[in-house]
């Protein structure tokens, strides 16, 4: 994805969009995820549309019990130990469902919460760690087009264009550490107050064309595809980047001039 913006463009890829979300963006893995649906069929018994609210809900109705205390652990008799059992099992329901309810509500974009779950995501969450360490971010990324997590996008202007930063956000400077860089920005106006973006974008021309990585996230796990990155599906993109690494000028006029002539 290009943006044109006073003649300078702007790439919009999935490299752009793992360094701003911090989103695992790899391959898709080769073995399919948990075929089962005992996990929904369990929870949500005889119901055959499940919704968002649904799933939230149940959670609101989720109660934990307390871990036994320390005198009742020592006798360690029959009916501690399977309180403390189900306990766990109920522990790691909820999470299950947690992770379901961010899938749906964050990253799969903001859907009508009554619409019917796809029943796929259910099997992710079958097993926990195959869901965490599946590539969510290709995933939404391919997805943004239609409807998705759509924040990275709308982040990248302050990422690209340092301008905007002292007038519409600012970097917190109460977040350290290894955080997604979505994670880190702060916005200054609510959009009413906001002031006219045709003025500070008039005659702008420091515009970051290309997100460059810093030293600690070409390190990072969510970057080890891209670093170095060569993507051979797509030559047309490849001469786009080319052409905006060297930091030659590009003639709109001419070009245009030779595709009317081609």
């Amino acid at each position: 994805m290009l943006f044109v913006l006073n003649d300078i463009l702007i790439r919009y890829s999935l490299i752009e969009y793992a360094l701003i979300s911090r989103l695992n963006c790899s391959a898709y893995p080769e073995d399919p995820c948990h075929t089962g649906n005992e996990f929904r069929e369990m929870v949500f018994r005889g119901m055959k549309k499940i919704s968002q609210n649904d799933v939230k809900k149940y959670l609101e109705g989720m109660v934990i019990p307390p871990e036994e205390n320390q005198s009742n652990r020592r006798r360690r008799s029959n009916e501690i130990r399977e309180r403390e059992k189900e306990r766990s099992i109920l522990i790691n329901d909820k999470l299950k469902l947690v992770v379901l309810y961010f899938l749906c509500a964050v990253l799969r974009g903001p859907e009508n919460p009554n619409l019917k779950i796809d029943y796929n995501l259910f099997k992710m969450i079958e097993d926990l760690d195959w869901c965490v360490n599946y590539p969510w971010g290709r995933k939404t990324y391919q997805y943004l087009m239609i409807q998705a997590f759509i924040l990275p996008l709308m982040l990248l202007p302050f990422e690209c264009i340092h301008v905007l930063t002292p007038t519409y956000a600012e970097i917190r400077e109460d977040v350290k550490g290894p955080v997604p860089r979505i994670c880190r920005w702060k916005t200054k106006f609510h959009r009413q107050q906001a002031p006219p973006l045709e003025q500070i974008l008039h005659a702008v021309e420091d515009i970051m064309s290309i997100l460059v990585p810093t030293l600690e996230e070409q390190k990072a796990n969510h970057m080890k595809g891209f670093v170095p990155y060569h993507d051979d599906l797509d030559a047309i993109v490849d001469n786009w980047t080319t052409i905006l690494e060297s930091g030659t000028s590009i003639f709109w006029e001419d070009l245009l001039h030779a595709d009317l002539e081609g």
